[in-house]
Parts: structure tokens; C-alpha cells; sequence
């Protein structure tokens, strides 16, 4: 303690001051005289909800089987990866049967049989607008 520089104190409630004893020079120990003493019980208080936070059991009452949960959770998530996969699929499918539109505004995939079809329609509505 000879870098602590610590004083003791008194207090005197009843006159409202507080009077210095003296540095110490030493460690000093308090105990209680008696252990059922109120300020025992203060002091003890103290000490045990400071201390017994980290110590306490903490149970968990479940009503269910955590396991079987789990693996629900585990099916759930499954079948959605396999929902969103075949809606990918089926998009791609209606993506790759509906025709696309070329510039020249005809539609078709670029067979030589939906050209046929789509020559045919356009002399059709030629001949119907030149009437």
C-alpha cells in the first residue's frame, strides 16, 4: 500500500459530519461481529446478487421434441429450395416455348416451318388491306 494513499473516515449521522482518523498504512480487514447483524445481511446481500448472476441455472421448459422440430425446420427449408428450383424450371420452359419478337415484328423461334406459317399470315392480311 505504499502507492494507495488511503484514510479512514468516521461518520456521525447525528451531527452531519464526517471526521478523518488518519491514513493507513497497512491493509485492514472489517468483519462483522455478528453474522445475523444488519449490516451483515447488507453486505452479504451485496456480495451474493454481485457473484450469483453469473452461477445461476437457467432451465428451458420445451413442450415439444427438439429434434423432430428440427428436422421439420430441415424438411420446410428442403421443400422450399425444391418449390423455388422447379419455378425456375417452369419459367424456363414458358420462357423458351413462347416465340420472340424480331425486329421486323414477326414473331417465331427461326424454324424454317413457323417462317412458312408466318409468311403466309402476313400475305393474308396484304391481300385483305388491299381490297
Amino acid at each position: 500500500m505504499q502507492q494507495d494513499k488511503a484514510h479512514l473516515f468516521v461518520r456521525h449521522p447525528k451531527q452531519g459530519v464526517v471526521q478523518g482518523q488518519g491514513q493507513l498504512l497497512e491493509k485492514m480487514r472489517f468483519r462483522p461481529f455478528d453474522t445475523h447483524s444488519l449490516i451483515h445481511k447488507k453486505l452479504t446481500l451485496g456480495l451474493d446478487s454481485k457473484y450469483r448472476k453469473g452461477k445461476e441455472l437457467k432451465s428451458i421448459v420445451t413442450t415439444g421434441d427438439p429434434e423432430k422440430e428440427k428436422e421439420e425446420r430441415e424438411r420446410s427449408i428442403q421443400q422450399q429450395i425444391r418449390n423455388k428450383e422447379n419455378l425456375r424450371q417452369e419459367q424456363e420452359k414458358r420462357h423458351a416455348s413462347t416465340p420472340t419478337r424480331h425486329r421486323s415484328g414477326q414473331r417465331g423461334t427461326g424454324s424454317s416451318s413457323d417462317m412458312g406459317g408466318l409468311q403466309t399470315a402476313l400475305e393474308a392480311e396484304e391481300s385483305g388491306g388491299e381490297r
